[in-house]
């Protein structure tokens, strides 16, 4: 398999170390046409239209400078290049994906935004209905201490009156006794 270098060298540079590795190699370690391959070998055309959807690859022009130069056969060369091309659409995929992704993080961020201000509100207005339910049962509890000292204190003037009631009767009696 023949590795183009990945680094930052111009193209031709790249070229150039492809071709030494391939004339440096010998025949057992060059790559040979399976006949029995597992995949399909690609038609001819397809992989000329997938080839002519990339944009002008550095790799592409090597292939080509390989071929031409007889350094690779025809059907190795777009065997390579059918393979080029199903990574161009795996990473053309990948991005995609990737976009259609972080559009979508980005919405749910947005969506959770929203709703983390929907919590904050709802629990700002459930403590005020908490502090309010707890003024109401302070209230309650001062009306109760209340009700009860008025409870009482009828009791007492219920009682004072049947003492005045009481005094009233012996007086009118005493009175009626007098008069008699």
């Amino acid at each position: 398999v023949v590795r183009a270098s990945a680094s930052a060298a111009p193209p031709d540079h790249q070229a150039t170390d492809a071709n030494d590795a391939i004339s440096e190699s010998t025949p057992e370690q060059q790559p040979q046409q399976s006949t029995s391959s597992p995949s399909p070998e690609p038609s001819p055309t397809a992989a000329a239209a997938a080839a002519a959807a990339i944009p002008a690859a550095p790799a592409l022009a090597i292939l080509q400078d390989l071929e031409s130069h007889g350094r690779l056969s025809h059907e190795l060369s777009q065997d390579l290049r059918q393979r080029y091309s199903n990574l161009h659409e795996a990473v053309l995929t990948t991005y995609e994906s990737e976009k259609r992704l972080l559009d979508d993080a980005k919405q749910l961020n947005t969506q959770l935004l929203g709703l983390r201000g929907q919590l904050e509100a709802k629990e700002a207005r459930s403590k005020a209905a908490m502090a309010r339910i707890e003024r109401l049962q302070a209230d309650a509890e001062d009306a109760a201490v209340e009700l009860s000292a008025t409870h009482e204190r009828l009791a007492m003037l219920g009682f004072e009156r049947q003492e005045l009631e009481r005094s009233k009767y012996d007086m009118q009696n005493e009175l009626d006794d007098k008069r008699r």
